[in-house]
């Protein structure tokens, strides 16, 4: 998780990704890149999830979070195994969807995301 803390702090041009979803999504890949890398389960509590996601910029809480994940043909159904109250459950790089999305887009998503970020807590 700590590891994350970089794209928060990187400050890059702004990503052609402009949607809630595709950032979720972006996020999301980078956790389970990060697990499948330390080859540990791919799992944070929703809590952390939802506090990683709104350092990003993004507005999301655990109800438009169970939105997102239960809303038809959505990107997540790619990444998201599972979402509880306590847990968010990712599939992991043997389950995702390659086409999904791949790490360095989600990483270049992640780093608009940031540049955002910043931008605002600068103004």
């Amino acid at each position: 998780m700590n590891d994350l803390r970089k794209y928060i702090n990187i400050v890059e041009d702004e990503s052609e990704v402009e949607d809630d979803e595709s950032r979720l999504a972006a996020v999301s890949q980078l956790l389970i890149a990060k697990s499948d890398e330390q080859d540990v389960e791919s799992r944070v509590s929703t809590e952390a999830f939802i506090n990683i996601l709104n350092k990003m910029g993004l507005p999301i809480t655990q109800d438009t979070l169970m939105d997102f994940v239960q809303a038809e043909d959505n990107l997540l159904d790619d990444v998201i195994k599972d979402v509880n109250q306590d847990y968010v459950t990712f599939k992991g790089k043997s389950t995702a969807q390659a086409a999904a999305m791949t790490k360095d887009k989600a990483e270049d998503v992640v780093k608009g995301m940031a540049n955002t970020s910043a931008k605002k807590h600068m103004s």
